[in-house]
């Protein structure tokens, strides 16, 4: 297991590279149940991460509840709780994602809910992805092209290195 967080988030994201180079670039479904809740709960911390609790709240509702469902399967629902309540005090609040006369007024009224990700939630839901890709025989794969790419001299992150193994 990895030293710290930043190791944890680290690994995590390589792992979710490595599931787009296999199906998200080449614009193939993912193939197994297991991969499909890796890549959404990394999915999940990515929008969050990147662009904040609206960029998770600006999803689909139907791509929402995929991922969410995702987290559940981990046993991750306080997760699913803060973004959940996060989604209903934005609807009740009359502010939109979309309108950027709202830009200020929308931040502040997620910031609470970024705050309870970064604070107790970020951590947790990365070592737990982290134990559940470790703990699936499926990512033997992904270990295996790693291994073969750093033989062979190859860039894992190259989308042509994947072909060969689809």
């Amino acid at each position: 297991m990895p030293d710290d967080e930043n190791d944890v988030v680290e690994e995590c994201t390589t792992w979710g590279m490595f599931i787009e180079l296999r199906y998200i670039y080449p614009g193939l479904p993912i193939a197994t149940d297991n991969e499909r809740i890796a890549y959404d709960v990394y999915s999940f911390c990515g929008m969050i991460d990147s662009d904040g609790m609206g960029c998770l709240l600006s999803q689909p509702q139907s791509k929402r509840q995929l991922l969410f469902q995702s987290l559940l399967n981990l046993g991750l629902a306080e997760q699913v709780e803060n973004a959940t309540n996060a989604a209903s005090a934005l609807q009740n609040s009359g502010l939109s994602l979309e309108g950027n006369d709202d830009r200020e007024a929308t931040s502040k009224l997620l910031r609470p809910f970024e705050d309870r990700y970064y604070r107790d939630l970020r951590e947790p839901t990365y070592n737990r992805l982290l134990e559940f890709i470790h703990s699936s025989e499926e990512f033997l794969f992904y270990a295996r092209v790693a291994q073969h790419c750093q033989q062979e001299g190859l860039n894992i992150f190259d989308p042509k290195v994947w072909e060969s193994y689809r």
